[in-house]
């Protein structure tokens, strides 16, 4: 009688073992990685202090007057610190929106004109009212509440 053997007594080929392989290359690779990565963060070079590279346009003894920068004319007119109304108008509007309140904001004069047909609604007064120190602030004095069809609801002052 032949005895044939088993799957588990038959001699396997020597494999590689393969784990330890890709552990090594990838340790290898990461200290590759490490030192090409690291070396190109190290070789740049460090940005300069803005105090000590910006150049100086102070007159000092030794800089002629004909380099010293002119004076900016000021224009007198122009009040830089003033608050645009009709971007305070428009943050108006949107907030109306944000309360359902649709409406149409527009500045005439000193005064903000506020048509809609929600006028007489609950909220339309504290909203404005919350937004009266803008509108104030904008040089704005006066609220003017119109429906639609243009017919006055209510007037105040700021």
């Amino acid at each position: 009688m032949q005895t044939v053997a088993g799957g588990t007594a038959v001699e396997g080929r020597d494999r590689l073992p393969i784990l330890p392989i890709a552990g090594g290359a990838v340790v290898v690779l990461g200290i590759i990685l490490y030192f090409v990565l690291g070396k190109s963060d190290a070789a740049k070079p460090a940005d300069p202090d803005p105090a000590t590279s910006a150049e100086t346009t102070e007159a000092t003894d030794d800089t002629p007057v004909a380099n010293m920068p002119l004076p900016v004319p000021r224009d007198d007119n122009r009040d830089t610190n003033r608050i645009d109304p009709t971007a305070v108008a428009n943050d108006v509007e949107r907030a109306l929106k944000n309360q359902r309140l649709w409406s149409r904001v527009e500045v005439i004069g000193r005064d903000v004109e506020v048509t809609s047909g929600s006028c007489r609604d609950p909220n339309m007064i504290p909203t404005l009212d919350a937004a009266g120190g803008a509108l104030r602030s904008a040089g704005l004095t006066r609220v003017r509440c119109l429906e639609n069809s243009g017919a006055v609801v209510f007037e105040r002052g700021l």
